[in-house]
């Protein structure tokens, strides 16, 4: 059971609801990814499983009885690296604005 991409939640979740009432005894293993900027799906040998997206929540249902295999590849900002970004482009403003009000 695949479901489009542009599904929405509710629906995605009523489709999980209704496989539960149906099979109790099975359970429906989902994986989900919340990235700021969105994810890109690795090629590779084997036949990815189809994602469903909304907004920045990337979702994958496992089927049952076959081998799963997720590859993604997302970035993820380093505050860290942010903040001292910043910080030594305000040094060197202020840097800037002194010698240069002298001159």
């Amino acid at each position: 059971m695949t479901a489009s991409p542009t599904q929405c939640p509710e629906a995605f979740h009523e489709r999980l609801d209704k496989l539960q009432e149906d099979f109790p005894s099975v359970t429906i293993l989902v994986i989900t990814l919340k990235t700021p900027w969105g994810i890109k799906n690795i090629n590779s040998t084997v036949k990815p499983l189809p994602p469903e997206t909304n907004n920045r929540q990337t979702t994958w249902q496992m089927q049952l009885g076959e081998l799963n295999q997720i590859e993604v590849v997302f970035w993820l900002p380093n505050m860290l690296s942010i903040g001292a970004l910043i910080i030594i482009i305000l040094v060197w403003c202020g840097y800037y604005l002194k010698y240069s009000s002298l001159s």
